[in-house]
C-alpha cells in the first residue's frame, strides 16, 4: 500500500458494477471484519465486484512515520484510483467509516467523473460536522489529518458548504444514507446525522468499530447496505425501466435537473436525456423509444415555452397516454409565466405549479408519477 492510497481488489470480475470500501484514519482494511466477505458471498449481489481503497494511518504513537497528508489529497488519490482501475464500472457505490466517509465526500465533490458514476454512498459513523476530540489533544500543526477534521476548520467549513451548494438540501443523485453506531463513543452522534436530512438518516447497533464488523447477514450494517444495493432504484437502473419521462426546452436544463434530483431522492428512476442518451445513437429515434415505454411523462414549461423537439415529444407522449392510459403531467416551472401559455394538447391535464410551495409541487409530481400521495 502507498502512503497516500492504493485500491485492491476482494472480488474483480470486471463487472459494471464495484463496491469500494474506505476507513477511518486510524484503520486498515481489515479494520471491515467479515463485512466484505458476507457481501462477496450474498447470491443477490453477485454482479457487484468489491474492493478495497486503503492508505497510511494516522498512528499517533509515532507522529514522525504517521500519515502527514491532507484529506483532499487523500480524495484526490481516491478519485485517481478509481478512474485507472475502475474506468470500466458504470455505477460505484461507496462505502466509507468515520473519516473515510470524509475522504468519500471530498472526492466525489472534486470529481464530475466519480459523481457521474456513483450510485451509492453508505458513511457509517462518519464525522461529517467534524470531530472535536481529537483536535483536542493533537496538535493541529502536527498531524494535517487531525487538523481536517476540526468542526471549525477551513475543511469541514468548506466541505458542509461545498455539499449543500452543490446539491441543497435534497437534491442528491444517488442512494444516500448516512448512518450512526447507536453506542459510539467517539464520534457525536449528531456529527454524523445533522448535517444531512432526515430521509437520509439511519441508525446501526454497535460502537464505533463494531458497527461495519458484521458477524452474520442478519447485522444492522449488512442490512442497511445490501437494501441499499438491491433498492428499487437501482433495479429500474439496471433493467433500464423508469418511472419517468422528463420533457424539456433546453433553456430549463438547469432546473428540470434539480427537479430530476428531487426525484431520485424520493426513490424514482427518471428518464434524462443528459444522463441516458448513449453517445452516437440517435437522438430521436432513443428519445421515441423511452417513450413508448415510460411509465409516465413529465412536460416542464418555463419562461421560453415549448420547444420544438418538445412539442413532438408531447405528440408521441399523448398518443401513448391514448393507447395505454398513462399520465401525461404538465410542470409549471418557478419562471413559468403568470398566465400559462400552455399548448392545447396539455390545457386539459391538471398541472404540477413549482411557482408556489403550496400544495407542495415535489409532492405533488411525485403523486402524479406515482398514483401514491406522500405524508
Amino acid at each position: 500500500m502507498t502512503r497516500n492510497g492504493d485500491l485492491f481488489p476482494v472480488r474483480d470480475r470486471q463487472a459494471e458494477n464495484a463496491i469500494v470500501f474506505i476507513h477511518g484514519f486510524n484503520g486498515h482494511p481489515h479494520t471491515w471484519g467479515r463485512f466484505p466477505d458476507l457481501l462477496s458471498i450474498d447470491p443477490e449481489l453477485r454482479d457487484w465486484d468489491i474492493w478495497h481503497f486503503g492508505y497510511k494511518s494516522v498512528e499517533f504513537h509515532t507522529p514522525l512515520t504517521t500519515n502527514h497528508t491532507h484529506i483532499g489529497e487523500i480524495a484526490l488519490y481516491l478519485s485517481l484510483g478509481l478512474h485507472s482501475e475502475l474506468s470500466h464500472s458504470k455505477r460505484i457505490a461507496l462505502i466509507a467509516s468515520s473519516s473515510g466517509g470524509l475522504i468519500a465526500q471530498r472526492a466525489l465533490l472534486d470529481s464530475t467523473e466519480l459523481l457521474n458514476r456513483l450510485s451509492h454512498l453508505f458513511l457509517f459513523a462518519t464525522p461529517s460536522a467534524g470531530f472535536a476530540h481529537w483536535t483536542r489533544v493533537v496538535p493541529l500543526g502536527l498531524v494535517p489529518f487531525i487538523a481536517d477534521t476540526d468542526p471549525r476548520g477551513k475543511f469541514i467549513l468548506k466541505l458542509r458548504k461545498d455539499w449543500n451548494d452543490r446539491f441543497g438540501p435534497d437534491e442528491v443523485p444517488f442512494f444516500f444514507r448516512t448512518i450512526a453506531a447507536t453506542e459510539d463513543s467517539q464520534i457525536a452522534i449528531d456529527s454524523t446525522l445533522i448535517p444531512f436530512p432526515e430521509r437520509y438518516r439511519d441508525r446501526a447497533a454497535g460502537r464505533h468499530i463494531s458497527v461495519i464488523q458484521p458477524e452474520s447477514n442478519q447485522a444492522d450494517c449488512f442490512k442497511i447496505v445490501k437494501k441499499g444495493l438491491l433498492s428499487q432504484e437501482q433495479q429500474n437502473l439496471k433493467t433500464n425501466t423508469f418511472d419517468v419521462f422528463l420533457s424539456y426546452h433546453s433553456p430549463d436544463l438547469d432546473e428540470v435537473k434539480k427537479i430530476s434530483f428531487g426525484l431520485r431522492a424520493l426513490g424514482l428512476v427518471p428518464w434524462f436525456d443528459k444522463e441516458q442518451l448513449q453517445p452516437g445513437r440517435l437522438w430521436q429515434t432513443a428519445l421515441s423509444e423511452e417513450i413508448a415505454k415510460a411509465k409516465t411523462a413529465a412536460v416542464f414549461v418555463g419562461k421560453s415555452g415549448i420547444g420544438p423537439w418538445q412539442d413532438q415529444e408531447q405528440r408521441w407522449a399523448l398518443e401513448q397516454f391514448a393507447q395505454r392510459g398513462s399520465s401525461v403531467i404538465p410542470v409549471l416551472l418557478p419562471d413559468a409565466t403568470a398566465v400559462p401559455n400552455l399548448p392545447e394538447s396539455l390545457e386539459k391535464f391538471t398541472w404540477v405549479d413549482f411557482r408556489t410551495n403550496h400544495p407542495d409541487p415535489m409532492k405533488q409530481l411525485y403523486w402524479g408519477i406515482t398514483g401514491k400521495r406522500l405524508a
